[in-house]
């Protein structure tokens, strides 16, 4: 199996990892904890990009939608909402990537600011209400949704607001 499929349920073992350990399965068995899966789910936003949306996606909601036929869950949807954050671009308009020999190098970067410093900026330098970063050209200007467009609250985050 490819690491899609493999990485597609982990919001699912991650609720709890030990649940029934040591225990023989048996035929009313379930892989994780009712009352922690009603807790903290759906997700309340995915961020992903175009790959994650492409094969990830398609299978969390399969072990999503199969759960729920099998009476593990009480949701149609994994996530409440997806946020594609797009992919970074060389000097040459194209994805950055090893084979295209377009990548540029953060060592410089790295040396210079620390790493933790680097992932931060990449991670949160842009807003996500804004238009995308010019940096492309005319490629990925679309404009990106106002927050919670969309969104319907999760139980959790409700919750969360109420304590």
């Amino acid at each position: 199996m490819d690491t899609f499929m493999c990485s597609s349920w982990y919001q699912y073992a991650y609720l709890s990892p030990y649940y029934r350990e040591g225990e023989p399965a048996h035929a009313d068995s379930t892989p994780i904890d009712p009352a922690e899966a009603a807790y903290w789910l759906p997700v309340d936003v995915y961020t992903g990009g175009i790959e994650h949306a492409t094969m990830h996606l398609i299978y969390t909601r399969f072990f999503t939608k199969v759960m729920r036929d099998l009476g593990i869950v009480n949701l149609d949807e994994p996530m409440t909402m997806l946020r594609n954050q797009g992919i970074i671009l060389g000097e040459d308009n194209e994805k950055m990537s090893k084979s295209r020999g377009n990548v540029i190098a953060p060592d410089d970067l790295v040396e210079r600011y620390g790493a933790d410093t680097v992932r931060g900026y990449l991670m949160f330098g842009w807003r996500w209400t804004r238009r995308a970063v010019g940096l492309a050209g005319d490629r990925g200007h679309s404009p990106v949704p106002e927050p919670g467009v969309g969104l319907r609250p999760s139980a959790r985050s409700q919750r969360r607001h109420l304590r």
